[in-house]
């Protein structure tokens, strides 16, 4: 009687042990060439003047083409206006995302500052405006940054400057 209690004790723990099993399982990693970023040519928007009375903005399209609103008046005057232009290298096709900040502030080194916003890229790999670019057949890609700057009215005279970061990123 005793050995039949034994053996009834001991039959779960055969039955667990012969209930679970285990497989190899393979792990791997594929590592591809980091993105590099390579600032071309700075966003600037060129040289304006604005109205003592009317606020105005300068819009910057990605191709480096100029448009005014209010009280701005473009000029031809040098330095002339230049869309910010970016090579990226990278791993040979494929997409990456480009971020840019929401808005610039750009200063006369004094207490005069202005404000840079809706920033838009196109890269060269892409038909449209937008954020995503490809990388080619050779790991090369190229893209344009412009924006809209908002000139107060009666904004004081000078050269304004200022920075940002972009950032590229592999989707």
């Amino acid at each position: 009687m005793m050995a039949i209690v034994a053996l009834a004790a001991a039959m779960p723990l055969r039955m667990m042990a012969q209930a679970t099993t285990s497989t190899p399982t393979s792990a791997a990693v594929n590592l591809i060439t980091p993105l590099t970023l390579t600032q071309v040519s700075p966003l600037h928007f060129g040289t304006m003047s604005v109205q003592a009375s009317t606020a105005g903005t300068c819009v910057l399209k990605t191709d480096g083409t100029r448009a005014q609103t209010g009280g701005v008046n473009l000029s031809t005057a040098a330095p002339l206006a230049t869309a910010a232009s970016y090579t990226v290298t990278g791993a040979v096709s494929t997409t990456y995302e480009i971020t840019l900040p929401p808005t610039i502030s750009v200063t006369d080194g004094s207490s005069n500052t202005m404000t840079i916003s809706s920033l838009v890229a196109k890269a060269a790999s892409s038909a449209a405006d937008g954020t995503t670019g490809t990388l080619s057949a050779t790991g090369t890609d190229a893209f344009t940054v412009g924006g809209t700057l908002t000139v107060p009215a009666g904004q004081a005279i000078g050269a304004y400057t200022g920075n940002f970061n972009v950032t590229v990123a592999y989707n």
